[in-house]
């Protein structure tokens, strides 16, 4: 489709450059401490906290929440869609806990099989 060409040519242009990406990592990661001082020196870079306000539909870097990490996500029509498979380890940060349920290509992530919260229990920004 469309969108799913879209999504590939903005994940191609984001991930290609490896050398990018590594400096994107060093950049992202870093603690607050080190980023008000990169602020107070003028380098830094404006984050959005979701999809909202986004007029084109991609890949897209955000930071849910001020002491959070950066993490990719696909913005459609304002919505954020999470995805896993583009950086777990900094998506599993805004979740009360994070299970893998399928196999390789079948594979979705969710709360513990005994734990019944929701959505607004499990997702800690929401």
């Amino acid at each position: 489709t469309e969108f799913e060409m879209l999504l590939m040519d903005d994940y191609t242009r984001i991930y290609a450059d490896a050398v990018t990406a590594e400096l994107n990592r060093e950049f992202f990661n870093k603690d607050l401490e080190s980023v008000q001082l990169e602020i107070e020196n003028e380098i830094y870079v404006e984050i959005e906290s979701s999809c909202n306000n986004k007029e084109e539909n991609g890949l897209y870097y955000i930071k849910p929440t001020r002491n959070g990490k950066v993490i990719p996500v696909i913005c459609n029509n304002g919505y954020t869609m999470l995805d896993a498979s583009l950086d777990y380890a900094s998506l599993s940060t805004y979740f009360t806990s994070m299970y893998q349920y399928g196999d390789a290509d079948k594979t979705i992530y969710g709360t513990d099989c005994g734990d019944s919260s929701g959505w607004r229990d499990w997702y800690i920004p929401a």
